[in-house]
């Protein structure tokens, strides 16, 4: 997940760090064949960028390419796997690596981030439940109101969760990856040319930690080439901030092109035109025609790169006050470090950010400017090699974000109100304008017709032809034969009878104008009887089965007779061939109206007509299904109490007693406890990202963070910070275990799913139907804090 809104933030603080990626497309053989012309990635890139080393986080792309949220659902596992190794291709041709390329599937997180993926993962399962139980109410009132063809249940949706080491969907994949990887080894030579490294999920670890770990290594070998380019894609946004940590002078961030709104996508555009890369990429997607433009290779979100030399450039310009430290040793990598340990507060995957630092409303450029003030007086950096860091110094920072709280809270308070008032604002703007439409009025900002520009839309509107619907275009069809003398046929006849021209009427109305959707269904209803052999119902049915020739007395005894397709009889011509079989099948047809190939047609037509309607009900079900699921959030964003009142005096009494803080903290060993767990998270994330998992097994046993003002004389922590115990990671089925819940029991083996369901389980306490969650001020559910009981491994253990 990384640290939400930190790439818009920096993105839009420094925006020359991010570049577009210009992308040679696939071709074809020929226009109309479907042969790819093998793709030669041992060409220059067009982007500029000459690439070394290539690492995918590949769970940032199983995600999507699994249950993508726009576009077509895979049919199938295979088609998933199918989906990943089409986009590592797309990958490897716009990037071109010349000497590695790693492929890091996530294994077995630490237990400081199981926290995060259980709570994720529980919260998901509710919604899933939630939303399709909004979806059963409305399909059952529109069945009940029978005014739409509601389309069958569809198989439940294939569930995610199952992107967890240790579950049969990774096993799989990992061994399709291992048969892609040797197949393009064996026939691409820019395959041949690189080494190719695949960590799949049975090695320990998040896939960028293990790729930052093979960086660190490669960093310590004597002939290690200082010069490399590295290019690392994944959608994280601590990316940056690993990769900052890196401290490679040649490091860029892959990853698609994201887009904050109509602003970011009209700048996106100007920046596009002025360098030219708008017209670069068109001629690019030229080349191979539209025939090769349709492939699935050539669709995609455009690719965008953050450069990360461009970003230390920013950043020593930023800081450049703090060139001239009266320090022994200035160092502007030490200052790195303690810009990538500052993000640390404003939150991450394995520490709540503090209460009063929220990158959304500035935290980031507070802290930053703290930084530049105290940094001379404190005699040394706040960090130093190897992920090591100085409490005393830190704890100077907080003491400067403590004295401010008050005023921080305060002015958040004012902006959510303002923020409300103009969404209120807008919304009965939206109301009027939608409420003046209806009436008549003009829409909006268009101007009104011109005098006489009303009658000339309507006199053109009335001359343009309009369509039928197609079962009313077949019964049109019909009433012009009978009109031209090929016999009259039960209701069919009655509907073209006294009608000679183009025009069919029906139920007394012209089908020359666009018919409604109830005199489409009941054309539709006349010809499905037409074609069953039935009496037309209704106004339809003038003609009575009883006028048959035979009932005139026309038929004689050597006359032979055979059923039509309507089950009436014809009358033999004896002047016509022998037995007259040739003019019999003739006569039939000119009975009937149509021809054979015509009534298949009309089977066509029929269900058609029938997927038209199911099609129609589809969409209908989905639009009120989505404003069901509105109305509920709106409900939600109304509903929601803040109990704390942070803006108010007494908050914070409020917050360690209203926010299951209380029952929390004495728990676990009263407010000392959690103070000292909040800073030893802090040391535990720094020595994560520069010298790899300083334990497995410790966690923030907390959901909330403590005030930046209750942390005070941290340094007293110091040893409790050097003491992450060394241990070994979770087992597969462990992890499993502790992060799935019980919607997804099929995912682990079955001799343990009677844990995640039976009452008498002895760990069915971890595994809640409905998740408890804090809106902690906050309007929508995704941003609500998920509280639910932390795993006890003992009992987790001694259960399995």
């Amino acid at each position: 997940m990384g640290v939400p809104a930190f790439y818009r933030w920096l993105s839009e603080k420094y925006p020359k760090i991010v570049s577009d990626v210009l992308e040679e497309r696939v071709h074809l053989a020929s226009e109309s064949g479907s042969i790819r012309v093998p793709f030669d990635s041992t060409r220059p890139n067009p982007s500029g960028l000459e690439c070394d080393n290539l690492y995918i986080d590949m769970n940032g792309i199983i995600h999507p390419c699994s249950h993508p949220e726009h576009g077509p659902q895979p049919a199938n596992e295979v088609e998933m796997y199918e989906n990943v190794c089409r986009y590592v291709d797309r990958l490897f041709r716009a990037v071109r690596p010349r000497r590695c390329l790693y492929l890091a599937i996530d294994g077995v997180a630490p237990r400081a981030k199981m926290n995060q993926q259980r709570a994720r993962r529980f919260r998901s399962a509710q919604e899933a439940r939630e939303g399709q139980a909004v979806e059963d109410a409305i399909r059952e009132q529109l069945t009940a109101d029978g005014t739409v063809r509601v389309p069958p249940k569809k198989k439940g949706a294939w569930d995610s969760n199952v992107i967890t080491p240790g579950t049969n969907f990774m096993l799989n994949l990992s061994e399709f990856l291992r048969f892609y990887i040797r197949k393009r080894v064996s026939t691409d030579k820019a395959w041949r040319n690189v080494r190719v490294i695949f960590s799949d999920a049975s090695i320990p670890g998040e896939g960028e930690h293990k790729i930052m770990a093979h960086v660190r290594l490669q960093r310590t070998q004597p002939n290690y080439d200082p010069n490399l380019v590295h290019v690392l894609h994944g959608l994280d946004a601590d990316l940056i901030m690993l990769a900052l940590a890196t401290h490679e002078a040649h490091f860029y961030i892959l990853r698609e092109e994201v887009l904050f709104g109509r602003r970011s996508q009209e700048e996106t555009e100007r920046r596009r035109e002025r360098s030219g890369f708008a017209d670069a990429q068109r001629q690019l997607d030229e080349e191979p025609g539209t025939a090769a433009m349709e492939l699935l290779e050539n669709k995609g979100k455009p690719l965008q790169r953050l450069s990360i030399p461009i970003l230390r450039e920013y950043l020593a310009n930023e800081f450049k006050c703090c060139a001239t430290v009266p320090f022994r040793e200035v160092s502007f990598e030490r200052l790195v470090d303690d810009i990538v340990f500052l993000c640390f507060f404003v939150g991450n995957d394995f520490l709540p950010h503090l209460p009063s630092l929220d990158i959304r409303v500035g935290a980031l450029d507070f802290l930053f400017n703290v930084y530049k003030r105290i940094l001379p007086t404190l005699g040394d950096y706040i960090t130093s090699h190897g992920g090591e860091v100085n409490l005393s110094h830190v704890d100077v920072i907080l003491a400067e974000v403590g004295a401010i709280e008050d005023h921080v809270f305060l002015m958040k308070h004012e902006a959510d109100e303002s923020q409300k008032r103009r969404r209120e604002q807008n919304k009965a703007r939206s109301a009027r304008a939608r409420a003046q439409g209806r009436g008549g009025s003009t829409r909006g900002d268009e101007p009104p017709p011109r005098p006489g520009q009303q009658q000339q839309q309507q006199a053109a509107a009335s001359a343009a032809p309009r369509r039928l619907g197609r079962a009313a275009r077949i019964l049109e069809k019909r009433g012009k034969d009978d009109a031209a003398g090929g016999g009259e046929d039960d209701g069919i006849a009655a509907l073209g009878r006294g009608n000679a021209s183009s025009k069919l009427e029906v139920n007394g109305k012209k089908a020359d104008g666009h018919r409604s959707k109830e005199e489409n269904e009941k054309a539709a209803e006349a010809l499905r009887a037409k074609l069953l052999g039935k009496k037309p119902s209704g106004n339809n049915a003038t003609a009575e089965t009883g006028d048959k020739k035979q009932e005139n007395g026309t038929d004689t005894a050597d006359s032979s007779t055979e059923p039509t397709g309507d089950g009436d009889e014809k009358k033999e011509d004896p002047s016509n061939g022998v037995n007259g079989e040739d003019d019999d099948e003739k006569e039939k047809v000119v009975e009937v109206g149509v021809d054979l190939d015509d009534e298949n047609e009309s089977d066509s037509e029929e269900s058609e007509v029938d997927q038209a309607a199911l099609d129609a009900g589809e969409k209908i079900l989905k639009e009120k299904v989505k404003t069901a699921q509105e109305k509920q959030l709106d409900t939600y964003a109304k509903n929601v109490v803040d109990n704390v009142r942070l803006h108010e005096a007494g908050w914070k009494d409020r917050y360690y007693r209203d926010k299951c803080k209380a029952d929390d903290v004495a728990q676990h060993g009263g407010r000392e406890h959690l103070f000292r767990s909040y800073v030893m998270g802090l040391c535990w994330v720094m020595k994560y990202y520069y010298d790899g998992v300083p334990s497995w097994k410790w966690y923030f046993p907390f959901h909330y963070a403590p005030f930046a003002s209750d942390l005070k004389n941290i340094e007293r922590f110091a040893k409790d910070c050097q003491s992450f115990e060394q241990n070994d990671p979770f087992a597969p089925i462990e992890q499993l275990m502790a992060v799935l819940p019980e919607d997804s029991s099929h995912a682990v083996p079955k001799a343990s799913r009677w844990l995640m369901a039976d009452s008498e389980s002895p760990i069915i306490d971890f595994y809640p139907k409905d998740v408890k969650c804090d809106p902690n001020g906050k309007a929508m559910p995704w941003l609500w804090v998920v509280l639910l009981p932390f795993i006890d491994e003992d009992r987790l253990f001694s259960a399995m």
